[in-house]
């Protein structure tokens, strides 16, 4: 089963090379990026992302961090839907009050122009991370342009509590950062509300969990996919 990896807020995949490097042979990956010199609307992100899902053959989405409700839009509106979907770090709607996002935006604008201290990135995305890490962060962040990464915080106002649609009856796993400082248990909660047959798996891990322990997240990945729920979504779609 095809694995289709879905980035964060930088949008451009290149986070997910510790992932991809860890992957057991026999798991093919495909990662799709978002414009880094272009301005998009959620609707515009959810609209690439279901250009670059499978039409025929059985796939797994996991969408990380910022991808969460756009992932899971998208499988709604796709005609071949996932045979799983996996939510790491993420949320199904704006992780803080929506009204503050314009508030925020002029600090968002000028924050993307500059790079963040090492002691920020550490602890809030790579607690206990090795610097190589701590460098891929830097690299992802300066290629995409400053107005890119502005408008795609004022973005986080579109994830409201319909964004994301409820009744998606595909098997579902969340993979939660313990020690994530910027998604909370209540998201994980909500997330619960809106799709009942959601699973949990917890990693002791700052928000990046694939990227500072990308075997363990492999580990609670292959393990969900070997579960009854996905092994019968994928009988079915194989009749």
């Amino acid at each position: 089963m095809k694995w289709i990896l879905l980035p964060g807020f930088d949008g451009t995949g290149k986070l997910f090379a510790p992932l991809l490097r860890a992957l057991p042979p026999g798991i093919e990956a495909a990662v799709v990026a978002y414009p880094a010199d272009r301005q998009t609307s959620a609707d515009e992100l959810v609209e690439i992302v279901l250009g670059s899902l499978p039409t025929a053959e059985p796939y797994l989405l996991l969408a990380e961090s910022f991808s969460g409700p756009i992932g899971l839009k998208a499988a709604s509106l796709h005609q071949n839907l996932p045979a799983a979907i996996v939510l790491c770090g993420s949320f199904v709607r704006c992780p803080f009050q929506r009204n503050l996002v314009p508030v925020f935006s002029p600090l968002a604008a000028g924050l993307a122009r500059i790079r963040p201290p090492r002691w920020i990135v550490r602890r809030y995305l790579l607690a206990g991370a090795k610097e190589e890490l701590v460098e891929l962060f830097y690299s992802a962040m300066a290629g995409v342009s400053p107005q890119v990464l502005a408008n795609r915080f004022s973005s986080f106002s579109e994830f409201d509590d319909h964004f994301a649609p409820p009744g998606l009856k595909i098997p579902m796993l969340y993979l939660q950062a313990v020690d994530d400082r910027l998604v909370t248990a209540q998201d994980f909660r909500f997330a619960r509300e809106r799709y009942p047959q959601l699973k949990l798996a917890t990693i002791k891990s700052p928000h990046l969990i694939l990227q500072v322990h990308p075997e363990a997240s492999i580990a609670a990945i292959t393990e969900f996919c070997l579960t009854t729920e996905v092994r019968k979504f994928l009988a079915r779609s194989e009749i």
